[in-house]
């Protein structure tokens, strides 16, 4: 009688369940299903209790309207248990020395097996992509000992809730237990900023990680020249890389670019004889030399385009900047792995982009070889730096234990600076895709990608005339993740794919950088330290110009 009664009561109560709250029942155990998350599991079985405490008192009138109450307060209260997505999060974590997770604000997490398959952000602003993933990713990568670079558009040292990726890196960094150096380059403070040479003459060894880094720089100077080369820039770019060998061969103490800037401004005559005194520039520096004896109008166009070009780069800080060599070229030594931070100022960034872009791409040159530290490649803000080997980073680098993490507001964006093929291309080269709120150009593109399934549904028809009902069953492709679903995702929810999680395809809520560690909450963040006390930058100015005209003295046959 007992078991008789027992199960009376759950075929009572799966009828009751289906029949008065069985879409809430059925979105919530998807939910349950689809999610790693104990908080929603609990809440789950809550629910069930509850259904089930009303139904097997006898007393309580109106027992389905309170039932229904109760789905409409737990949807009011986690609306993520009634989610009716078809998507089932990966779950698979494989622990190694270079994956992570990141937390889900539900108790889930997105686990990242293969980040060195490259990491691609994209979301409009006010999504959330810097709080919820760069940042978490950061903090990630750090504390398993990763070295590496970060490009940080918006550069700053404050304090308090305007803190920039470089101040949170340093932060990061402290809380790390593996023995990792952390540097910041940039512009604006200058005490708390390392000296770095990017064509200094131990980084340029190698002329095709020269040619690679001038290149970058002068594209970054006229971003025109990305699409299209005329004859005055392949002219600026012979004089520009003869100079520097010039310099590097003959009197490597000077080889900077602010030594090489100055060297451009003398007149045509000094430079005939600097280029010509050594064998390697004058056979880099022929196609001008040519002009100068075959063509002297045109030789002075070549000159006159090379100054221009350079003159808007005379400034004192940035010659302070680039004039010390403080940063080693191996970021990636696994006797001393380094965490170097790059700081932008979005109101000078025409100027500063060309040195941070050379920078990048001379030291990223030098990350790949086996037997080195796990190391990331971080740039937010991506548009705004044109670097024309980043494509080949994340399809070369992971043996080389190389992670690319890329983050932009817009497709658009990178089309402007990349080219539509470009920018393309960039984006397939990624084994993982996150997307924040987007446009529905994008949107379309990642549920296409996510496909669709067969989904079966159920509709009754009630006649009022014979008071008969019939049933019927059918079924329709729906779209695993709508468009419209991706283009309106709250702040902090992310869909897309990770590589090597089973099928890969998610959508989560995640949680800010706060929730990783309490020392990484704004109101507790440390400044950027003291590493310069004494910052002349008039005086550095001074002395470089003196130090070229001394040099051009020795080679300059008139005098």
């Amino acid at each position: 009688m007992f078991l008789y009664c027992t199960a009376g009561k759950i075929i009572v109560l799966a009828t009751f369940l289906f029949v008065f709250s069985g879409q809430a029942t059925i979105h919530m155990g998807r939910y349950l299903s689809t999610r790693q998350s104990l908080v929603s599991t609990l809440l789950f079985v809550l629910y069930l209790v509850a259904l089930l405490l009303f139904i097997s008192l006898p007393f309580i009138k109106y027992k389905h309207i309170i039932i229904d109450g109760i789905s409409g307060l737990f949807l009011v209260a986690f609306p993520h248990l009634f989610t009716d997505d078809l998507l089932q999060n990966p779950y698979r974590y494989v622990e190694s020395a270079t994956s992570f997770q990141l937390l889900g604000a539900h108790g889930d997490f997105l686990p990242v097996n293969a980040p060195e398959l490259g990491m691609f952000v994209v979301g409009k602003p006010g999504c959330g992509k810097t709080k919820f993933v760069i940042e978490p990713i950061l903090f990630r990568m750090i504390a398993k000992g990763y070295g590496g670079m970060l490009y940080d558009y918006d550069f700053s040292n404050d304090t308090g809730t305007n803190y920039s990726l470089s101040q949170l890196a340093y932060n990061c960094h402290l809380r790390s237990l593996h023995k990792t150096r952390f540097l910041n380059i940039n512009f604006q403070d200058l005490t708390v900023s390392a000296r770095i040479n990017p064509i200094a003459a131990h980084y340029i060894e190698d002329r095709k990680k020269l040619s690679q880094s001038l290149r970058t720089f002068l594209i970054n100077l006229n971003p025109d020249l990305a699409h299209k080369e005329d004859f005055w820039q392949k002219n600026t770019y012979a004089l520009l890389k003869s100079l520097v060998v010039f310099l590097a061969n003959k009197h490597p103490l000077y080889c900077s670019l602010p030594h090489v800037i100055m060297m451009g401004l003398q007149s045509s005559d000094v430079l005939k004889n600097v280029l010509t005194s050594d064998e390697e520039a004058k056979l880099y520096a022929s196609p001008v030399l040519d002009a100068l004896e075959n063509a002297p109008e045109q030789f002075a166009g070549v000159i006159a385009n090379f100054k221009v070009s350079l003159q808007r780069l005379l400034d004192p800080t940035i010659f302070w900047v680039l004039s010390g060599d403080e940063v080693p070229c191996l970021l990636n030594d696994p006797k001393d792995p380094i965490v170097l931070s790059l700081g932008n100022t979005p109101s000078q960034k025409d100027v500063l982009s060309p040195v941070l872009a050379m920078s990048i791409a001379a030291l990223v040159s030098n990350m790949y070889g086996h037997e080195r530290n796990k190391s990331f490649v971080m740039i937010d803000e991506l548009p705004t730096l044109f670097l024309p080997p980043l494509n080949n980073i994340p399809a070369t680098a992971r043996k080389y234990k190389i992670a690319t993490v890329l983050a932009l507001q817009t497709v658009a964006q990178l089309e402007k600076t990349y080219g539509v093929l470009g920018a393309r291309e960039l984006q397939e080269t990624f084994g993982n895709l996150v997307v924040g709120r987007s446009s529905f150009r994008l949107s379309k593109e990642l549920s296409d990608t996510f496909g669709s399934k067969t989904v079966h549904a159920t509709s009754q028809t009630v006649s009022d005339v014979q008071r008969m009902s019939s049933t019927t069953r059918h079924s329709k492709e729906k779209a695993v993740l709508e468009p419209q679903k991706i283009m309106t995702l709250d702040v902090g929810e992310f869909a897309g794919r990770v590589a090597d999680s089973g099928e890969g395809f998610f959508k989560i809520k995640l949680k800010p950088i706060s929730a990783y560690h309490s020392a990484l909450r704004a109101e507790n963040l440390k400044p950027l330290p003291v590493v310069h006390q004494d910052v002349d930058i008039v005086r550095n100015f001074n002395q470089i110009k003196q130090e070229i005209k001394n040099l051009v003295g020795v080679y300059n046959h008139d005098e």
